[in-house]
């Protein structure tokens, strides 16, 4: 009993607490008019030359976007050049992917060609001092494919990875073009893969005998050293799509690598747990995939699972289930319990020198007012850590209730086993029972942009980082950028005012 006492006692002490954050000299570009209230950062990258690109869209109504920015920022945050195009033009109707590369900006385009009623992917390049476009087809697919899942699949949606989708290898030195082929008595995908010219290097037809239904197409990762694909799908079992049969999961995972030399195939098991998603991080030979898992109810989560694989040999090393730490437990309800989080998404993974695997995720949801509007809620925020031997490290919960559109959400990076977590809140800080904080909503002119790292040992630190009373543009932490010198870049608006900021190491 006396040492349940101690633990809580340490787990209580100094939950989040003020100390040094690198992150916190603020370089503000000039507040500028826009053209429209309501605009999102789409794609960005650096120009190679401390500046950053940005595409942008343009709506007219909230919903649904009319048009493209395309813009050139300086070092300086001083705008060099903008274009406008409108979506309804050809060559820029769903743009899926962005490379800026020795001084070419490089979009590539995903769309239904109307004469033959089939889809094709284009390259659509400039040099980044004209901003004038041109356009060259990198592959088709005709109208007897059918296609598996809607074009314009809703962020965090299901399978929405799977159609006309583009993804990149770690440092984009290959970039691999995806379809989801629709085939009743057959999973079939068609993959077609880049080198960093947009050359092509390979192209594959996956199938599998089984039916279409009963195999979810998870996510593609790509080799940054040779172009092999790794291909991750969900199998259910005994005929049906029940996530559970006979007090048993109906389902496993397999992962594919695809090569000139045909297909392999891995067996992740679920060992009797809910596992709704996995997500692939890499780092040279040494990939993961990881995810929450569940032991008793499908949307509650009661720990994290890690598969790791050599890639180069193709082999599963190990695989790990790590329950949820007290010390999480604690952060989340303040005190020790048996309860579980659920609802919660997993957004970014990184993978340390040494093989560690950092994971970022929220718990994220909906629901439905009184007048049918869909509410988006994204509440707490989880960080992980995990060893490359597959021990849980650390596992923090950092407690936020906001609701609203991605404003209320985070962003993320990781630097020198740090990892920083950046969103917007109120200025007022709701203290709680067990010596930590709460983070509650924002409200425009009375918000600001906090930082909470969680450092190697798992200690937590916030800090107030910009707050400027005399605005109420708000920025896009979801959607921050990260340049060359490891610097942030935030969006905001406020109606027709927009504002960059430079968040300075």
């Amino acid at each position: 009993m006396r040492k349940l006492i101690i633990t809580s006692l340490v787990l209580l002490i100094g939950f989040i607490a003020l100390g040094q954050n690198e992150y916190e000299t603020i370089m503000e570009g000039s507040v500028f008019k826009d053209n429209t209230k309501w605009s999102k950062v789409v794609f960005s990258e650096s120009d190679g030359n401390g500046g950053i690109v940005l595409l942008r869209t343009f709506h007219v109504a909230r919903r649904h976007a009319e048009a493209y920015y395309i813009e050139h920022y300086g070092n300086d945050l001083k705008l060099i050049k903008r274009i406008k195009v409108d979506k309804k033009e050809k060559s820029f109707a769903n743009i899926k992917g962005m490379i800026v590369d020795n001084g070419i900006i490089n979009l590539i385009q995903f769309d239904k060609n109307k004469k033959t009623k089939g889809y094709e992917f284009n390259l659509i390049s400039s040099p980044i001092n004209t901003l004038k476009f041109k356009k060259n087809n990198l592959c088709s697919i005709g109208k007897d494919d059918k296609l598996g899942v809607s074009l314009f699949a809703l962020t965090r949606s299901h399978d929405s990875g799977s159609f006309g989708t583009v993804y990149f290898s770690e440092n984009k030195n290959y970039t691999a073009l995806s379809f989801d082929i629709k085939n009743e008595d057959e999973a079939t995908h068609k993959i077609v893969v880049y080198n960093r010219k947009f050359e092509k290097v390979n192209e594959y037809i996956f199938n599998k005998k089984i039916k279409d239904n009963l195999f979810d197409f998870e996510n593609i990762n790509i080799s940054d050293t040779d172009g092999s694909i790794f291909l991750l799908g969900k199998v259910f079992g005994n005929n049906s799509r029940a996530s559970k049969k006979d007090d048993k999961i109906n389902y496993h995972f397999e992962l594919y690598k695809l090569t000139n030399s045909g297909k392999e195939k891995v067996i992740l098991n679920t060992n009797n747990n809910f596992i709704d998603k996995l997500k692939p991080v890499s780092k040279g030979n040494n990939l993961s995939y990881v995810g929450f898992y569940g032991k008793n109810k499908k949307k509650k989560s009661s720990g994290v699972c890690r598969f790791d694989i050599n890639a180069e040999k193709f082999e599963l090393n190990k695989e790990s289930f790590n329950k949820f730490s007290d010390q999480f437990i604690m952060d989340k309800y303040g005190k020790i319990s048996d309860k579980e989080p659920k609802d919660l998404f997993l957004d970014d993974v990184y993978m340390l020198d040494n093989g560690d695997v950092i994971i970022t995720g929220e718990e994220y949801f909906t629901t439905v007012d009184g007048k049918n509007n869909i509410i988006y809620h994204y509440d707490d925020i989880v960080s992980i850590r995990i060893d490359s031997k597959g021990k849980l490290i650390w596992a923090r919960n950092i407690n936020k209730k906001q609701r609203g559109i991605t404003y209320v959400s985070y962003g993320s990076m990781i630097k020198e086993d740090k990892v920083y977590l950046f969103f917007n809140a109120s200025n007022k800080i709701k203290e709680l029972n067990n010596n930590g904080v709460e983070f509650k909503k924002y409200k425009r002119g009375n918000s600001a942009i906090y930082c909470v790292t969680v450092d190697k040992n798992g200690e937590l630190n916030h800090k107030n980082i910009y707050e400027n009373q005399k605005s109420k543009i708000l920025f896009q932490l979801m959607d921050m950028i990260i340049d060359d010198e490891e610097n942030i870049l935030l969006f905001g608006d406020n109606n027709l005012e927009k504002q960059l900021i430079k968040i300075k190491r």
